[in-house]
C-alpha cells in the first residue's frame, strides 16, 4: 500500500552519541533530538512498489558509544526499539512497524570480527 506521514524513529542507547555525520537516498535526512536521545527520519510518501520495483529508501548515520566499565565483555544498546509509522494513503487508516534494538553484535555487519563485537 502507499503509505503517507511516515517517520521511522528510535532512541540513542545509553552511552551514544550522534555524531551528525548523515545521509539518505531521498531529500530528507535522519535528525536528531539531544533533549530526547531520539533520532527520527521524516520520509512522506512512500508508494506502495518502493524497494519491490525500484530502489529502496537508505538512510545511513553515525554515532558514537561509549561504554559504561560495567559493560566490559557484553554488548551493549546502540540503538533502542526502532518503529515506523505512518497513515495508508488509501484507507487513511495509521500504519505501524518495529523492529528490535541494535547492539554491538552488529550480526549482519561482515567487516567486523566476532571478537570485535563486545566490549573491551
Amino acid at each position: 500500500t502507499d503509505v503517507s506521514n511516515l517517520v521511522i524513529s528510535a532512541y540513542l542507547g545509553s552511552g551514544g552519541r550522534f555524531t551528525g555525520r548523515v545521509k539518505s537516498t531521498i531529500g530528507s535526512v535522519p535528525s536528531y533530538d539531544s533533549n530526547s536521545g531520539l533520532i527520527s527520519w521524516n520520509i512522506g510518501s512512500v508508494p506502495a512498489t518502493k524497494g519491490v520495483i525500484s530502489a529502496p529508501l537508505e538512510a545511513i548515520f553515525q554515532i558514537e558509544a561509549t561504554p559504561a566499565v560495567n559493560q566490559v565483555g557484553q554488548n551493549i544498546v546502540l540503538l533502542g526499539e526502532s518503529r515506523a509509522e505512518g497513515s495508508d494513503l488509501f484507507t487513511g487508516l495509521p500504519v505501524s512497524a518495529a523492529s528490535q534494538q541494535l547492539d554491538s553484535s552488529l550480526p549482519y555487519d561482515k567487516t567486523i570480527s566476532v571478537s570485535d563485537r563486545t566490549v573491551k
